[in-house]
């Protein structure tokens, strides 16, 4: 299986990080790193996701990936702005830029956060 990260480089705040990983939440650590990286590749604060392709990309079980979501969201490290739930195939994440991070985001579909993607 080809990594997800090779040939990427993640801005991850510092202090944001280490919050999590502080706490405990070393699955949502894992899983905002996942997050980010594909935000970061796609230049977009926005990535969709099935649960399963979460599972594969962080090895991470099923019920740590629901639990780091809920994690993430209860942070203001990302906000789910469509699908999730239990019959939901895929479900949107916003992440919250990283100039922003320690914000809680509005719960706004129809918004779309911006950011500098310059580093």
């Amino acid at each position: 299986m080809p990594s997800l990260f090779k040939g990427r480089w993640t801005p991850v705040p510092d202090e944001a990080g280490a919050a999590l990983l502080q706490a405990g939440k070393r699955g949502a650590y894992i899983l905002w790193i996942a997050l980010l990286s594909e935000a970061t590749s796609r230049h977009s604060w926005t990535v969709t996701f099935s649960l399963y392709d979460l599972i594969s990309r962080t090895g991470l079980s099923r019920n740590t990936v629901r639990k780091s979501q809920q994690d993430l969201v209860d942070g203001g490290y990302a906000a789910v702005t469509e699908g999730g739930g239990t019959t939901c195939r895929r479900t949107t994440y916003t992440l919250t830029p990283i100039e922003s991070l320690g914000c809680k985001q509005p719960r706004q579909p129809d918004s779309k956060p911006i950011g500098d993607w310059t580093l």
